[in-house]
């Protein structure tokens, strides 16, 4: 099954059976929150304002599965692994690193799922919908940066650090929230408002 997978490479035969009901998301910016090793950039997240105090929040997840059937050797690799699995010496991906970087994970110009909530002030679901599109502004940042940006620490320090064979190198982060422009700033912390509000 690998040396399948691993020769579809070249000629992957990709068609998007979604292609004629994708929405353009347009220059909605999409946050892509994940750690520096994060090798599948699989999800990402943005709000709209929906007028009379309602915002419209979004999910936006990879979605390969428009691309090949159930049938297709990508597929049976996914079932057989369910996951990527990080271990310390390196991760086993579910789906081929090619596919991932090439074609599926999040960034400008990639076809996603999206997920939206139409949420009140209170964070009360008023309506709910699922649309395949395709989104064209995306912005990387780690879990770190977006808690700072949005101004808070929940969850930043570990409550136990164990360390074996010396101090772990420090580097500084390749994605940093100070690419932001002062309206993206303002949308992660209407999500930050409108999660804690749903919570």
């Amino acid at each position: 099954l690998m040396t399948k997978v691993m020769s579809m490479d070249e000629k992957p035969g990709f068609v998007d059976s979604m292609a004629h009901l994708r929405k353009d998301w347009g220059n909605l910016t999409v946050f892509c929150i994940d750690g520096e090793g994060a090798h599948e950039i699989d999800d990402g997240v943005s709000v709209e304002d929906a007028g009379n105090g309602e915002h419209w929040v979004h999910v936006h997840i990879a979605n390969p599965t428009a691309f090949f059937d159930h049938d297709n050797p990508l597929a049976k690799m996914a079932r057989h692994m369910t996951e990527t699995i990080y271990m310390p010496e390196r991760a086993f991906v579910m789906l081929p690193r090619w596919s991932t970087s090439r074609h599926f994970s999040l960034q400008a110009e990639r076809p996603v799922l999206t997920f939206s909530a139409r949420l009140n002030s209170k964070g009360e679901t008023v309506e709910q919908k699922i649309q395949p599109g395709f989104i064209r502004n995306v912005k990387f940042l780690t879990p770190g940066e977006a808690a700072r940006v949005v101004g808070v620490a929940a969850g930043l320090n570990p409550d136990v650090v164990l360390k074996i064979g010396g101090e772990v190198p420090h580097h500084e982060p390749k994605k940093t929230g100070k690419h932001l422009l002062d309206h993206e700033i303002e949308m992660l912390k209407q999500l930050q408002t409108l999660a804690e509000k749903r919570q």
